[in-house]
């Protein structure tokens, strides 16, 4: 599950004012005292103002969108750490700005935001008081720096070491692509898992049940001219399984189920797709779940559209075959699970 495109929008257009801003303090600061200076501290001053306005539009907005929830994988330590965290980030980035604000009231420059619109000075003219600010605005841009670093030693620890398909919620889909997908497609190849779906129904009781796997990676090389050449693999954690209830989930994810412990990843890996109709393939290959490969045949449709291609299908298989569920629940679960996918990748 991903972010909004407006919260992914906010984001990264206050990451990328944020950094400039950054770059820009730090050049300007040494410069000796010239028009292209002031100018500089102009830049500056309405990216500052600029950061500050969408921070109140991005906390606004948080409050009425609930961001989508960690996977069950990540411990409750980190998930409240996380909460902390972002209090803390978007503080922050309103102090900064405000800090700046008040600094340049004190010294006597008025901040003309775009040189179109005078913003009025909070501070009347206090040479001592300027400088205490600057100290602030110097610490706090530190401060920043600081937290935005561990914020993103934790989103790459999520994406490289846990696996879990968190960073790839807040990236855009045409991100990856353009500017992130060499470093993250080595490690976690083409599937745009923050778009991409795998749910799995089976029926207790007579009565449907759909979980969902909120962690997978893979890699799909296919083009219908040259079919021969197809390529796909798709690697799910196990421990990622999700029906919405923790008790449940635990019981799943325990050895009669899919004793995530012991087999922490289901893989289906396949080389032939043969075409069966307009935009409707097959791909064969081999599906190993608990140590045990067998055979599979996987129908989906192949859509195209705005740079993605999407790849629609479901697949059936016996929970028995794969020792799923002990003989205590043949009488509560029917034997079939449907596997349902849907696969996003970028369209070359």
């Amino acid at each position: 599950m991903s972010y909004t495109r407006t919260a992914i929008s906010l984001h990264w257009l206050l990451a990328l004012l944020i950094f400039s801003g950054w770059g820009l303090g730090f050049y300007m600061h040494e410069l000796p005292t010239s028009p292209q200076k002031l100018q500089y501290y102009s830049w500056h001053k309405w990216m500052g103002v600029t950061v500050f306005l969408l921070v109140l539009v991005r906390a606004s907005w948080r409050l009425f969108n609930v961001p989508p929830p960690l996977p069950h994988t990540v411990p409750p330590w980190q998930v409240s750490a996380s909460r902390v965290s972002h209090v803390v980030l978007y503080l922050l980035m309103l102090a900064l700005p405000l800090s700046g604000w008040l600094m340049s009231s004190a010294k006597g420059f008025q901040t003309v935001y775009f040189g179109v619109l005078p913003i009025p000075d909070l501070l009347q003219k206090d040479k001592d008081l300027g400088e205490l600010l600057a100290y602030v605005h110097w610490l706090l841009a530190f401060a920043l720096a600081w937290l935005v670093a561990l914020h993103v030693a934790a989103a790459l620890k999520h994406h490289f070491l846990d696996k879990d398909g968190v960073l790839r919620r807040m990236l855009p889909a045409l991100l990856p692509i353009l500017v992130i997908g060499p470093l993250l497609g080595a490690a976690a190849g083409n599937v745009n898992t923050a778009r991409s779906e795998l749910t799995a129904t089976f029926r207790q009781m007579n009565v449907p049940v759909e979980a969902r796997f909120t962690a997978f990676r893979g890699s799909v090389t296919f083009d219908p001219a040259a079919a021969g050449k197809a390529a796909a693999s798709l690697e799910v954690d196990t421990a990622s399984f999700d029906i919405g209830e923790d008790e449940y989930n635990a019981e799943a994810r325990g050895k009669e189920w899919l004793d995530a412990a012991a087999h922490p990843r289901a893989t289906f890996v396949s080389d032939k797709v043969v075409s069966t109709g307009r935009d409707q393939h097959t791909a064969s290959g081999t599906f190993t779940l608990k140590g045990k490969a067998m055979p599979l045949s996987v129908p989906f449709t192949l859509r195209r559209k705005d740079g993605l291609r999407t790849y629609d299908g479901q697949f059936s298989i016996s929970r028995k075959d794969y020792a799923i569920g002990g003989k205590a629940w043949d009488g509560v679960l029917e034997d079939a699970v449907v596997v349902r996918f849907r696969i996003v990748t970028p369209d070359p």
